[in-house]
């Protein structure tokens, strides 16, 4: 969390299997602090059952996918959410870690 206070991202890809922290415990406590939570938050994972996408929803996450990753869902993704973003601007700013 300690990144997440620094850089205040408006995307967030967690792996929900992660060890020590896992992406849920990351939801969690975004959920329970709303000026942390980016503006897009997405489980990138490989439990795909109706359980996981259930926890995930419930967890506070705006989508679920499910590895391998396609770049074009996630590209689509931004695109919906960021409408106006434009995917030639690759400042510092943009590209921060």
């Amino acid at each position: 969390m300690p990144l997440v206070k620094q850089h205040r991202p408006e995307v967030l890809l967690l792996d929900l299997a992660m060890p020590g922290m896992n992406g849920f415990d990351i939801a969690l406590e975004l959920k329970a602090n709303p000026d942390l939570r980016p503006k897009l938050l997405i489980a990138i994972t490989g439990l795909c059952d109706d359980g996981a996408k259930e926890m995930t929803d419930r967890v506070g996450f705006d989508f679920h996918l499910v590895k391998p990753l396609k770049l074009l869902d996630l590209l689509t993704i931004l695109a919906t959410v960021f409408p106006d973003g434009d995917a030639t601007d690759q400042s510092e700013e943009r590209f921060r870690t």
